[in-house]
């Protein structure tokens, strides 16, 4: 729009790349500055910690539930270097999360217990043929899945197999 606009998305394109270059060179002066950090600090706290996972072990994949997407949102901050498989139930919320940076939405009903979303996850992974079997995949979630805000998990899983490390936090 306007007398220039392939002037703008020139500009608006080189902004991003420079912007990006310095995140990736920068990692420890990424901060979350939206008004709801303190209730994001968990959330941003575990993308932490699975950004080191994936940065110190083969990691193929990376999936967390994210009911909101908010979560989702965290993740994407953090700028992961393997995917980020988002799990919702939330229509509104797969749509938006499709925006965000390596973040891929699925729709998946909310499981009612870690297991239960550790073997889902595992079946979705192999239906969609995201990693082959052994390949391991960090899954990020609350272990009370249905409500915000209670205590989180990250699962160390090799898909195809029941093994796998829980470290709740």
């Amino acid at each position: 729009v306007g007398k220039f606009p392939i002037g703008s998305v020139l500009t608006m394109a080189h902004i991003a790349e420079v912007t990006e270059e310095y995140q990736i060179a920068n990692p420890d002066e990424r901060r979350i500055s939206n008004p709801m950090r303190r209730s994001m600090q968990l959330s941003s706290a575990i993308a932490g910690a699975v950004s080191r996972i994936v940065a110190e072990m083969p990691i193929e994949l990376v999936v967390l539930y994210s009911q909101t997407g908010a979560t989702a949102r965290v993740f994407s901050k953090h700028r992961l270097k393997v995917p980020v498989l988002a799990l919702s139930s939330d229509h509104r919320a797969l749509r938006q999360m499709a925006l965000w940076f390596g973040i891929v939405p699925a729709e998946l009903p909310p499981p009612k217990h870690m297991d239960d979303l550790i073997v889902a996850v595992d079946k979705l992974i192999q239906e969609r043929k995201l990693a082959e079997p052994g390949k391991r995949v960090v899954i990020a979630a609350g272990t009370s899945l249905g409500t915000p805000g209670t205590r989180n998990a990250i699962v160390v899983h090799t898909v195809g197999s029941r093994e796998h490390f829980t470290e709740e936090v």
